[in-house]
């Protein structure tokens, strides 16, 4: 089932984008899938089948909850079963006032980019009597959870979060100096302002913005030129967008755009499946 998109609550839009829901049944050879870098920090609760991340040299089970940050390159999971995940797609300035206090260290540096999160968290698993856990029951759980936290939340720097937010409207295609200019800020300021808020430099924030866009396009419209899309996102050209690319995805974008194909026609089964 291709994953639907909610609004967040009026009170949680300036911390969170959007709500996702997504189902998928995983078994092999279709037994994986990768987490790809992007400009959003993800709150994943999972109510379906257990996955675990793929390492080197072993899998690491993965908690029910857990938080995926401004990664570098994919993550690899790996499932077996139904998946049912809820995600909360968080501005980068916005987790740690709204659940900070609920984030642990994974242990694992080679991902890095991973924050478990503590059960408390979430709400107690319903009695026997409850109707089932599914994706809608989750997002209202997820959505009560964090409008209780929002409460008693803030953010400080609202000269960074305009910054970051215009770098992901603009898709990372503004230059510092303009950005500066924009907030009446010196470039060292807003440099320093930036990493502050979002931990990390607004330059690879922008390339983080603009990868997040091609892989955007490319899942909406696997056969678009690669020309138009480079131009589109403010690339100097399509090898500096094929370089870029491969250094965030481990692969080419034509790679990509064959995989996002098949994976449109694997839910276009399933779903022939369900009507038939």
């Amino acid at each position: 089932m291709p994953a639907r998109e909610y609004a967040p609550h009026q009170l949680l839009a300036p911390y969170v984008h959007s709500f996702c829901i997504s189902e998928r049944h995983f078994a092999a050879p279709h037994a994986t899938f990768d987490i790809f870098p992007d400009s959003m920090i993800e709150l994943v609760w999972n109510i379906g089948a257990p996955c675990a991340l793929v390492l080197p040299d072993r899998t690491f089970p993965l908690p029910a909850c857990y938080a995926v940050g401004l990664l570098q390159s994919p993550l690899r999971i790996t499932a077996e079963g139904l998946v049912q995940v809820v995600r909360a797609r968080f501005y980068p300035w916005a987790l740690q006032p709204i659940i900070g206090a609920f984030l642990r260290p994974t242990g694992l540096p080679s991902a890095a980019g991973l924050l478990w999160v503590a059960a408390e968290l979430l709400p107690p698993a319903p009695g026997p009597a409850a109707a089932p856990h599914d994706g809608e029951w989750a997002l209202e759980q997820l959505q009560r959870i964090l409008l209780r936290q929002v409460l008693e939340a803030s953010l400080d720097d609202a000269g960074a979060i305009q910054a970051a937010r215009a770098l992901i409207e603009q898709h990372g295609d503004i230059a510092l100096p303009a950005l500066a200019h924009q907030l009446g800020l010196s470039e060292r300021s807003l440099r320093r302002r930036f990493h502050s808020a979002i931990q990390a430099s607004p330059k690879e924030f922008a390339r983080l913005a603009r990868f997040e866009y091609v892989c955007t396009s490319l899942w909406q419209t696997p056969g678009i030129p690669l020309a138009d899309i480079a131009l589109q996102a403010g690339y100097s050209d399509q090898a500096h967008m094929q370089r870029e690319f491969r250094a965030f995805s481990g692969r080419t974008p034509r790679q990509f755009a064959s995989d996002m194909r098949r994976l449109r026609a694997l839910f276009a089964a399933g779903r022939n499946m369900q009507d038939a």
